[in-house]
């Protein structure tokens, strides 16, 4: 019982320690070179690497310790996620060299030997595998290492996600910043135009309009400002049904990442547009009612859903702000040019009356 209760509190002490050190970096990549070196002396050992994967669980960034500078212009080019690091499950391996998934190492790589790896990952998101090699002491990793450096890992992942949700507000917040600067005192079609422009820009993404709905069903939308390529350009009439904007209208942000074309084979617009990625804001009134939508799309994956996100929710509450303050300037022209009309037409019909009054 005391046995446990000391590993505990080293576990503890480690933790803190940890959380200490990786609290003082604000920039993801120091963070990321900081924490698994943080993690290989923690748990002993000459090698460690920290592989980030995209959504669809490919290889976009690979964070090394213990292999010096000079080490690493010899070897050249960073791994590709082939091989055991294509694997991604945990491993806790002796000799990788037996192991039938392994590709081997390219030349001038030092010699490794042992492997012990876990995922990287907080909340449901996966970020990733993190990688020991080869224990100072020359032992085999055991299980008890395996537990710490999941332990350690979520640690670390937690951080990462607390830097990136920092970070997430403060480019949101730049972002909307230059967007408001923008937009403060336009109205009208100027300001559709203008709010379409700076998402697209602001967001990386080729497509963005503003729609409103036509019918009181939400069974299509006529867009009152497109921007495509960089350009604004013609506005068109867009049936919802089968269309990812269906699920939007009236309903809640939704986002695809990749392959919405697969997941909507009926909306051929998209397939014409090469659209991979999509983000689509429903637009209300003031009574709650649907008015329109907002959305971008690229044809490519959607990079940061997250940020995209938090932007999007934003603009979305001034642009069917907007698309209210429209339809009753709108309404209130037709109502002045049925009054003028009506003006017009008075003299000619109590002349017509005063007619049909004589004898």
């Amino acid at each position: 019982m005391n046995e446990i209760h000391s590993q505990n509190q080293v576990l503890h002490k480690a933790t803190l320690r940890l959380l200490s050190l990786l609290a003082t970096y604000r920039v993801e990549s120091e963070l990321l070179q900081k924490g698994i070196e943080a993690l290989a002396l923690l748990l002993q050992a000459r090698y460690g690497a920290i592989a980030l994967t995209d959504e669809g669980g490919k290889l976009k960034q690979f964070v090394y310790t213990g292999i010096t500078a000079e080490e690493a212009m010899r070897i050249g080019r960073l791994p590709e996620g082939r091989g055991l690091l294509g694997v991604k499950i945990p491993m806790c391996l002796d000799n990788m060299s037996k192991d039938p998934r392994s590709v081997g190492f390219p030349p001038h790589h030092p010699p490794m030997k042992s492997l012990l790896s876990v995922h990287f990952s907080h909340e449901g998101q996966t970020y990733g595998m993190v990688y020991l090699s080869e224990k100072n002491d020359g032992s085999a990793f055991t299980q008890d290492d395996e537990q710490l450096l999941t332990h350690f890992a979520s640690v670390f992942a937690l951080m990462l996600a607390y830097h990136r949700s920092q970070a997430e507000r403060e480019r949101a917040t730049e972002a909307l910043r230059e967007i408001s600067q923008t937009l403060g005192a336009i109205t009208g079609e100027a300001f559709f135009q203008q709010l379409v422009s700076n998402l697209t820009k602001a967001l990386g993404m080729n497509y963005a309009f503003v729609g409103e709905v036509t019918n009181a069903s939400c069974s299509a939308i006529r867009t009152v400002a497109l921007s495509a390529g960089g350009r604004i350009a013609d506005n068109f009439v867009y049936e919802l049904p089968g269309t990812p904007c269906e699920n939007v209208v009236g309903k809640e942000l939704c986002f695809h990442v990749r392959g919405v074309q697969q997941l909507f084979p009926d909306d051929h617009l998209l397939v014409e547009m090469g659209i991979e990625s999509y983000i689509g804001s429903p637009l209300f009134d003031s009574q709650g009612k649907p008015s329109g939508i907002l959305v971008l799309l690229d044809g490519k994956p959607l990079a940061d859903p997250e940020h995209a996100r938090a932007i999007l929710k934003i603009c979305a509450g001034r642009a069917g702000a907007e698309l209210e303050r429209r339809r009753q300037e709108q309404a209130l022209r037709l109502s002045e040019e049925h009054y003028h009309l009506l003006a017009r037409l008075a003299p000619h019909v109590v002349q017509l009356h005063v007619k049909d009054a004589i004898p």
